[in-house]
């Protein structure tokens, strides 16, 4: 028997403003991370990609198997 991981999405706006405390505010990602209730790793990737956007690059979602 496999369990399986559930998928917990965020809103936009949820990660847009765990960006910004680490951006603007001056938290570390571990510690917006932490307070927050997520993942350094998926804290990093929302940064990546906002800086990304930022610059003028686009993400193409993948359809999931």
């Amino acid at each position: 028997m496999s369990l399986k991981k559930s998928h917990k999405s965020y809103p936009q706006a949820f990660k847009d403003e765990a960006v910004l405390m680490v951006l603007e505010q001056g938290y570390s990602v571990a510690d917006a991370a932490k307070s927050l209730g997520v993942s350094t790793s998926l804290l990093y990737n929302w940064k990546e990609k906002h800086e990304a956007l930022k610059q003028g690059i686009t993400f193409i979602a993948r359809q999931l198997p």
